[in-house]
């Protein structure tokens, strides 16, 4: 089955956020900006654009979630498996990381080279791919 994105508009305030939800915002943002902080100051600071910004997306098929992304910056943030704070991999300046997750990894990547084919709905910037960087 092949996986689509799609955006997830932000809570206007915590309390609308799950309890695996905000244990998502906060293991994202420390992994963003290494910075502990509150998840009142997260979602404050991710209403507006550019640096503080967050965004959030599903990743799934069939009306059913497989992953949750948060993004924060525009170029950091992290993956996990749908509905659980366990993490898939890291997003570091455009680029996801899923070393130990290898199966999830090619699925995100074959759903992103999908979305970019077909104009559909993607995290701008950020490159799924599991090719090796070329090496100079």
């Amino acid at each position: 089955m092949l996986l689509s994105f799609r955006r997830v508009e932000l809570p206007p305030t915590v309390d609308a956020l799950a309890p695996h939800e905000k244990a998502q915002l906060l293991i994202a943002g420390e992994s963003h900006d290494g910075e502990q902080r509150s998840i009142e100051a997260r979602l404050r600071e991710g209403q507006g654009a550019g640096e503080g910004s967050v965004e959030r997306w599903r990743v799934g098929g069939d009306d059913v979630a497989r992953y949750e992304i948060w993004i924060l910056g525009g170029d950091s943030g992290a993956v996990f498996f749908a509905n659980e704070s366990r993490l898939v991999g890291h997003i570091v300046q455009f680029g996801f990381t899923a070393p130990k997750h290898r199966e999830d990894w090619r699925a995100l990547d074959d759903a992103a080279r999908s979305a970019a084919e077909h104009d559909g709905p993607y995290p701008s910037g950020i490159d799924f791919s599991m090719e090796a960087p070329a090496s100079s």
